[in-house]
């Protein structure tokens, strides 16, 4: 699973910095390939580490902050010194960042809660329901209020100073709700939930900005998704461990088979619809996991999958700013994000995430221990 991880990671970075050179699959594909997988880590996690009682739903979330928090503050720290250095150097002349200039459209209450969510990720996916307008009110961002940047109005989900943070936003609601979806009769609850969301989606994806793109109620099927997936595979996991037990060599055939159906189609141009993609990934991603599960080379690799995505956008505005500067030919850009980005999680992982998960480690041996 953290070759996958890695390879849905890659794509993001290339789809939103790659002016020029190779591509993937579509940042949003990818990201709702991430959501998958994380509703089916999710519910194992909570039904065989964690459970639904009180003190075992506390140590989750818990630890799901220590996950996701120390990355997103380092990416979130140095997108503002990268910033405030740019500012420096031109004397201020420099174009001001979307949430500094909103501050002159917001009143106080709309700045703090812009801000807030940018340092604490609960709500972080909230300002893409509104735009700010010229006279200091908010507007419902609807299909008539595309994405702005002045011209009287001004979408809120600019205002992020990492980017893709709101699928972090997304992801926090998610934990929120998975141990109550979980707690009693699971199929029915996220059945439920996941058709609830689906439908919302549907009824809103022609009425609202981008569909609800950036809203998490319209994105929890795919966590249900997930979910359904681990829940089968739950039931059927001791045939599939005997199956490729005994046939070891077919199953790493499957992984290389699964890992080359999310990348070859797109190198090659082929244009493959979003719920191709969703479809293949809910079989595909327990599949994935019990065939890498033991393999330690696999799970280092997945290790890196949130750097990347935290960081791969600060690492863009930098080597922009540095082929502009350097007069480089442009071509380079691609490589330099990726380097960049892979350097700058490196140094999430050893320096940051790593110290983290011991402590994580600790916590939830507690829990396992009663």
């Amino acid at each position: 699973m953290g070759v996958f991880r890695f390879i849905l990671a890659l794509a993001v970075v290339l789809g939103h910095t790659a002016y020029e050179g190779p591509r993937l699959m579509s940042p949003g594909d990818a990201v709702h390939v991430f959501f998958v997988i994380s509703g089916f880590y999710m519910c194992m996690v909570i039904r065989r580490k964690y459970g639904c009682t009180a003190r075992g739903v506390g140590v989750f979330y818990l630890n799901r902050f220590l996950r996701l928090y120390p990355t997103f503050l380092f990416a979130v720290i140095g997108s503002m010194a990268w910033y405030f250095f740019c500012r420096w150097s031109t004397g201020g002349t420099g174009k001001p960042a979307a949430i500094m200039e909103l501050a002159g459209w917001l009143p106080s209450w709309g700045w703090w809660a812009l801000w807030v969510p940018n340092f604490t990720l609960v709500g972080v996916d909230l300002p893409a329901w509104f735009n700010a307008l010229a006279d200091g009110g908010v507007a419902l961002a609807g299909p008539a209020n595309a994405p702005v940047m002045g011209e009287g109005a001004y979408w809120l989900g600019y205002g992020l100073w990492v980017g893709p943070s709101w699928t972090i936003g997304c992801e926090i609601w998610f934990y929120a709700m998975a141990p109550l979806v979980l707690a009693r009769g699971p199929w029915l609850r996220i059945v439920g939930a996941g058709a609830l969301s689906a439908a919302l989606y549907l009824l809103v994806s022609r009425y609202f900005l981008y569909g609800g793109y950036f809203i998490w109620v319209f994105w929890f099927w795919l966590f249900a998704l997930g979910m359904v997936g681990f829940l089968v595979y739950e039931k059927f996991e001791g045939r599939v461990g005997e199956f490729f037990q005994k046939n070891p060599v077919f199953g790493w055939v499957v992984a290389g088979l699964c890992w080359a159906a999310f990348t070859v189609p797109y190198l090659l141009g082929w244009k493959i619809p979003s719920w191709v993609v969703i479809t293949a990934a809910v079989p595909l991603v327990p599949l994935l996991f019990h065939i890498t599960k033991s393999n330690r080379a696999d799970r280092i690799l997945g290790e890196f999958s949130y750097p990347v995505y935290c960081t791969h956008m600060l690492a863009a505005e930098i080597n922009q700013t540095l082929i502009g500067v350097l007069k480089m030919d442009w071509g380079w850009l691609v490589w330099m994000n990726i380097g960049t980005t892979l350097v700058a999680s490196v140094v999430c992982v050893f320096l940051i995430e790593q110290p983290f998960e011991q402590i994580r480690a600790r916590i939830a041996s507690r829990v396992a221990h009663g």
